[in-house]
């Protein structure tokens, strides 16, 4: 059976940079992000976010959950169910190749595992706040916008506590290419 490990981290930690580098060495990426785009355009799950938010439109339904967390927890009642639904489906069908797999999931902690999933370990992006602001600045959101996403989330230091594997994304891309290279030798000759 393969083994599968889950990538979390802040928003904004580099999570998809890191991602492409696993799949140029092998492993299979389920990203949970992709799956979140795809149930918008799902019929029954779009009509539910209408009917609870108005729109369907991402940038929309972003300001008003990160303004309210009864929203933000309304959303995720929606979604989560059939992403983790979605999830599972990919782990069966890899399930008896011997290729290793990521499963990108940004609140894996917060969710305090509720729907899962025995798993071969916990990779954390480590990523310093000023980082995650700055990267969500030059997406065009405003400094206010960017405190609200980061401190929707748990805090890094407790994540990085539940980690079983780090990989440091604080300083330039050259530095977390070396980092998720070492990883990666790590996870396929463990």
């Amino acid at each position: 059976m393969s083994k599968f490990f889950i990538l979390t981290g802040g928003i904004a930690s580099g999570k998809s940079f890191v991602l492409k580098e696993f799949e140029k060495h092998g492993f299979k990426i389920i990203d949970s992000d992709a799956i979140v785009s795809s149930l918008y355009r799902n019929k029954f799950v779009k009509s539910k976010i209408l009917k609870e938010f108005g729109t369907v439109n991402k940038s929309e339904i972003g300001e008003i959950i990160f303004s309210s967390l009864k929203k933000r927890k309304k959303l995720e009642s929606i979604l989560h169910p059939f992403v983790f639904k979605e999830i599972k489906l990919n782990l069966l069908k890899f399930k008896k190749s011997q290729i290793p797999i990521i499963v990108d999931i940004p609140l894996f902690f917060e969710l305090k595992s509720k729907y899962f999933l025995k798993h071969s370990g916990v990779i954390v992006i480590k990523c310093f706040k000023k980082n995650q602001i700055q990267r969500l600045l030059k997406k065009g959101f405003s400094k206010k916008q960017a405190f609200l996403r980061i401190n929707s989330q748990m805090p890094l230091n407790k994540k990085l506590n539940k980690a079983d594997y780090i990989i440091n994304n604080s300083k330039d891309k050259k530095f977390a290419l070396f980092e998720v290279r070492k990883l990666v030798k790590v996870l396929l000759y463990e």
